[in-house]
C-alpha cells in the first residue's frame, strides 16, 4: 500500500461510492466526459449513467471507442441521453464544435471530466525529440485548459446550477525528478502543471464552481501497459504495481461532484484511492489549512 492521508486505502470500489446510493443520484446532471473511449474515462461513464445521469457526452479521437462506451452504457439503462463527439483535445477549434454542439444538442453542462491523457516515449530529455515531448503537454495541460475554459465559457454556475470539474493528474508530479531518470520526463512535468491548472480555476472561480485535480489510481490501460514495457523488467514492474480497478475512480469521482463531496475544498489534490468516509470526517481539518492537499515547495515553510 502506497502512503495515504486516510487511514483506510481501497484499491476496489466499497459501498459509500457505489453509484445505487440516492445521495449519489446524479439525476437532471449533465457529464462531459474526455478520453471516454478506454479506462477510466470508460467506466467514469458507466458509473455517472448507473447514477442516473441526465447526460453523457463522451469526447475521444476514436469514433469506434466512444461508440463502444455508448453502447454500453444504453445496454445498462435507456433513460440517459449519450452523445459521442470526435474531439482533439489539444485543438481549440475542435474544442470549441464540441462545445457549441453540445449546447444546441444537450444545453448545459454541469460536470466535466478530464480524462484524456498522453504519455511520451522513454528518454532522456537532451535526447527527446521536441515532438515527443511537447506531445504531452499538448494533450495533458493544453488540452485540459482549452476543455475547462471552454466550460467555463459555456454557462454562468449559479446556486441552483453548481458546476464541477475534475482533471486527471498524476501523483508522479508531485514526486522527485531522481525516481524517474530515464523516464517519460515529459509526463510528469505536465501533469504538475494540470495539478497547477486545477488550483488556478478553483481560485479564479469561487462562487458555486469547484475544481480538483487527482491521483487516479494505477489501471489497466494502454497508458500503464505502454508505462510497464519500457521499464527496465517489465514482468517484475507489473508484478510490483499495486494495481487498481477502474471502478473505483469512477465511483471516487461521483462522491466527489456530489453534495456529500463539497466536504472537500475546491482547489485540491486527491488520491482517488482515500476513504471517503474519512474524508468527509476530515472537512474542517482540510477547511482550516489552505494549503493542505496542493502541490508546492517540498519543505517549504522551513521553520
Amino acid at each position: 500500500m502506497l502512503p495515504s492521508y486516510t487511514k483506510t486505502y481501497h484499491s476496489t470500489p466499497y459501498p459509500s461510492i457505489s453509484p445505487s446510493r440516492p445521495d449519489l443520484s446524479a439525476k437532471d446532471k449533465v457529464i462531459l466526459v474526455t478520453g471516454a473511449g478506454s479506462g477510466i474515462g470508460q467506466a467514469t461513464a458507466i458509473a455517472f449513467a448507473q447514477a442516473d445521469a441526465k447526460a453523457l457526452i463522451l469526447c475521444g479521437r476514436r469514433t469506434g471507442a466512444l461508440q463502444d462506451t455508448k453502447a454500453k452504457i444504453e445496454a445498462l439503462q435507456k433513460t440517459t441521453h449519450v452523445l459521442a463527439i470526435q474531439l482533439d483535445v489539444s485543438d481549440e477549434d475542435s474544442v470549441d464544435e464540441a462545445f457549441a454542439r453540445v449546447k444546441e444538442e444537450v444545453g448545459k453542462i454541469d460536470i466535466l471530466i478530464n480524462a484524456a491523457g498522453h504519455l511520451g516515449d522513454m528518454s532522456f530529455l537532451k535526447d527527446m525529440s521536441l515532438s515527443n515531448f511537447w506531445t504531452s503537454v499538448e494533450i495533458n495541460l493544453k488540452g485540459p485548459f482549452l476543455v475547462s475554459r471552454a466550460f467555463l465559457r459555456s454557462t454562468i454556475p449559479t446556486a441552483t446550477a453548481p458546476k464541477t470539474l475534475i482533471l486527471l493528474s498524476s501523483i508522479v508530479g508531485g514526486l522527485p525528478s531522481p525516481q524517474f531518470i530515464a523516464g517519460p520526463q515529459s509526463y510528469p512535468i505536465s501533469k504538475i502543471a494540470e495539478a497547477k491548472l486545477a488550483e488556478a480555476l478553483a481560485a479564479e472561480n469561487t462562487s458555486h464552481f469547484r475544481a480538483y485535480a487527482l491521483q487516479p489510481g494505477i489501471v489497466e490501460s494502454a497508458m500503464s501497459e505502454k508505462s510497464v514495457s519500457m521499464a527496465p523488467d517489465p514482468e517484475a514492474t507489473r508484478a510490483a504495481y499495486p494495481w487498481d480497478e477502474p471502478e473505483l475512480p469512477a465511483r471516487f469521482m461521483l462522491w466527489l461532484c456530489s453534495k456529500r463531496g463539497e466536504c472537500v475544498p475546491s482547489g485540491r489534490f486527491l488520491w482517488i484511492n482515500w476513504d471517503v468516509d474519512e474524508l468527509e470526517a476530515k472537512k474542517e481539518e482540510m477547511e482550516k489549512d489552505s494549503g493542505l492537499l496542493t502541490m508546492g515547495l517540498m519543505g517549504w515553510p522551513f521553520v
